[in-house]
């Protein structure tokens, strides 16, 4: 990461940056990685992903993990968000080692909930692409697609 890479928030009326409001030091890795969730903006950094309030433009933690590498794509889970954020979570999708991961955290917290290697893959960039619509997730590998169903558990 250099001195320049940031996050920029802009007055669209009057086309300037917000320079006052500037996420220092964070590269989002793909336009797979940044994502709104409630109140809050997710920012895929490789192996982490920074959390910001859209109240404030502040950092409000960092997400980590020892299995983030590579971090391909960031998913807010549908319909587990309100208008406060609260009980949401998002699933990353990442590789480590030549193994794709998905990973999931609370975003209020940036605890983790659950964290997988997918059965199959070959570590590739085939989970740059994933998503997940009426609770199926989906994501493609060369010349095969994978469709798991998704679940919600509590920690405790």
């Amino acid at each position: 990461i250099g001195v320049d890479d940031c996050v920029k928030f802009w007055d669209i009326e009057r086309n300037v940056p917000l320079n006052e409001y500037a996420i220092t030091n964070v590269v989002c890795y793909t336009e797979n990685c940044l994502r709104e969730v409630g109140k809050k903006l997710i920012i895929g950094n490789c192996d982490v992903c920074i959390v910001v309030s859209l109240e404030t433009y502040l950092k409000e933690f960092v997400i980590k993990h020892p299995m983030m590498k590579y971090t391909f794509s960031v998913l807010p889970m549908e319909g587990c968000d309100n208008d406060n954020g609260s009980n949401s979570f998002i699933v990353i999708s990442c590789n480590d080692n030549n193994k794709n991961t998905l990973l999931q955290f609370d975003t209020c917290t940036g605890e983790t909930i659950t964290a997988i290697e997918i059965p199959g893959t070959k570590g590739d960039f085939s989970t740059q692409s994933i998503w997940v619509n009426n609770q199926t997730l989906t994501y493609f590998e060369w010349n095969y697609v994978y469709y798991y169903k998704v679940t919600t558990t509590n920690k405790d």
